[in-house]
């Protein structure tokens, strides 16, 4: 499967808060682009995404996105108890995970396999 769904942790909060497509391998933040513009000329919630570019064991990778849908951090999708997966780092792989996948599809009102093809 080549989409991803971005889970949040903040504040108490937690859940589902978007479904895309990767549309390129990560590379190092200092590397990373936005309509041509390098992230240290942009204006980023998070700058220090920046701090450890010089070290590539350290540094920050972002990956590009195509967001199908999303939603705002108070409506992220999430039901205790549920047996969904929750993961903390930043990336895990949801390909054997049926019920959250069948969970996400339910809440976002989408079709995986027809939204991301």
């Amino acid at each position: 499967m080549n989409y991803r769904m971005l889970s949040i942790r903040k504040r108490g909060r937690r859940g589902y808060v978007g479904v895309g497509k990767v549309l390129q391998s990560a590379v190092i933040a200092k590397d990373f682009t936005v309509d041509g513009k390098g992230l240290d000329q942009l204006e980023l919630a998070c700058p220090a995404i920046l701090d450890r570019s010089d070290d590539p064991e350290k540094a920050e990778y972002p990956v590009r996105v195509e967001w199908k849908v999303a939603v705002g951090t108070q409506e992220a999708k999430w039901k205790r108890n549920a047996g969904l997966f929750s993961y903390r780092k930043a990336v895990a792989s949801l390909d054997n995970q049926r019920k959250t996948l069948e969970f996400v599809a339910k809440e976002f009102g989408i079709k995986l396999d027809d939204l991301l093809s």
